[in-house]
């Protein structure tokens, strides 16, 4: 594989390349860097680095006293602001907002009852034991970024026969009750993002931290459901 790169230089030599002379600026020879020959075996090799132009050294260089900025003004000062359209509205005024983004939503990873019914009939999962999250990560049934749990959902309710016990983060009612009808148990478990790591991947930890408590916005829904099979 063979690369060809053009690297035009000031009127200062390059190093390191072969330089040839072919016009001249302000009395001085302006030089420009052969095209180079870049394959496999050299392109790790020191490339040519022009110097940077110096401004403010005198006006014989042709950038001094001003800089190449001219008089006062905006654009001698640099002070032109991020979005600044000339005067005029900016884009960002004129453009209507529809919603917002709602910094304290939390995303659970969704997993229906259809496709535990298939893992299970494969004998991916066991439905002898407790099906929690690990469970579910370990055999796959549930991919992605879990760092805020597993959400229950009732997709698949209405063929669902399997009596099994699971535990999860969160559960739709209509999870639920389909669960519940086929003889099993669901059980929402709350676990932060340290807890709900050492509980997919212990090996990781030395000690296995405590699990917190929901917070206070989050509570409810836990107290809740802990206490709606004693009425």
């Amino acid at each position: 594989i063979v690369f060809f790169f053009f690297f035009p230089g000031t009127w200062r030599s390059c190093p390191g390349l072969a330089c040839t002379t072919s016009a001249t600026w302000r009395g001085r020879p302006r030089r420009f860097a052969l095209p180079l020959m870049v394959t496999i075996g050299n392109f790790a090799a020191k490339l040519c680095v022009c110097q940077a132009v110096r401004v403010g050294r005198g006006r014989g260089s042709g950038r001094g006293k001003q800089s190449g900025r001219g008089h006062k003004g905006q654009h001698a000062r640099n002070t032109v602001a991020l979005g600044f359209t000339g005067g005029q509205t900016p884009i960002f005024q004129t453009t209507p907002k529809h919603g917002f983004k709602n910094p304290n939503r939390l995303e659970y990873v969704p997993i229906n009852l259809e496709k535990i019914s298939a893992w299970v009939e494969t004998g991916r999962l066991d439905k002898a034991k407790v099906i929690d999250i690990k469970a579910l990560w370990d055999s796959k049934a549930v991919t992605g970024n879990a760092r805020n749990g597993v959400k229950l959902l009732g997709v698949g309710a209405e063929s669902f026969k399997i009596p099994i016990n699971i535990e999860v983060t969160r559960a739709s009612q209509s999870a639920i009750q389909a669960v519940e009808a086929a003889g099993g148990s669901v059980s929402v478990v709350w676990r932060n993002s340290l807890a709900l790591r050492a509980h997919l991947k212990p090996h990781k930890f030395e000690v296995i931290p405590k699990t917190a408590a929901p917070p206070p916005r989050l509570a409810p829904y836990y107290e809740k459901f802990a206490t709606r099979n004693h009425h």
